[in-house]
Formats: structure tokens, sequence, C-alpha cells
């Protein structure tokens, strides 16, 4: 199911409501990533899976007018495989990621650019700017 941001679905995800909150692990939580409706010919994004980083890329979508995906795996053998189709077709063979031999490692330092951008936001937002 792909959403533009809405408090209500961030809220639905997150457990807020009285619903049931994010564990995770479970396969039947949602997996979320971006997507960049600026242009279509940026790749699709690694599912997240894990909070806190499932709020930063709600905060991001949010912030720059993006769009979350989420989707139900079956099981962690199913996001694996989607996780490493993505990142076998799209990123593996540019040379800006080769020093990253599985999509594991490119999360990590996926989530610290959200982290990243969030903090550089936070800080023109305080200046004014």
């Amino acid at each position: 199911m792909r959403f533009c941001y809405r408090q209500d679905a961030e809220d639905d995800i997150l457990g807020r409501h009285g619903g049931q909150p994010f564990k995770e692990g479970t396969p039947h939580d949602p997996r979320l990533r971006l997507v960049y409706p600026i242009s279509q010919h940026t790749p699709p994004q690694i599912w997240e899976f894990e909070q806190p980083y499932i709020g930063n890329l709600i905060w991001n979508a949010r912030t720059f007018q993006r769009f979350v995906v989420y989707w139900y795996f079956e099981n962690w053998a199913a996001l694996d495989r989607d996780n490493r189709r993505i990142w076998e077709m799209y990123y593996r063979p540019k040379p800006l990621f080769d020093h990253l031999p599985t999509w594991q490692e490119w999360l990590r330092e996926y989530r610290q650019l959200i982290i990243a951008v969030q903090e550089m936001v936070e800080d023109h937002t305080a200046q004014g700017t």
C-alpha cells in the first residue's frame, strides 16, 4: 500500500491510538521505504524494518513531501530476498557502492544519511533559515 504522509497513517504504523505497538522481527508488521516522486529514474529504496528508523523515514516523508510505502512480508526470508533483489539490481553494480558487500551494510549507511538530513533541517529551522 502506498500513502503520502498522513498523521493517522503514522499513528497506525507507530502503534499509537490504542493500536498494537510495533515489534521488531515479527513478520506481520509493516516494512517501509521512501519513494522519491521527483524522478521515475530513482531506484527503489531498501525496506526498513526497525524503530527508530521507521520513524525517521516517516519524518523524512513528512518534511520533504515524499511518499512512504509499506508492505507486509510473510517472514524474514521474504524481506531478505526482496532487499537482496533491490540491492543486486540497483545498487551493487554502481561504483559508489563497491565497498559494501550486502544490503545490510548499505542500510546502516542509509540510516545515517536520513539522520544527518534530519539534523541539518533541525539546525536550519532553529536558525530561521
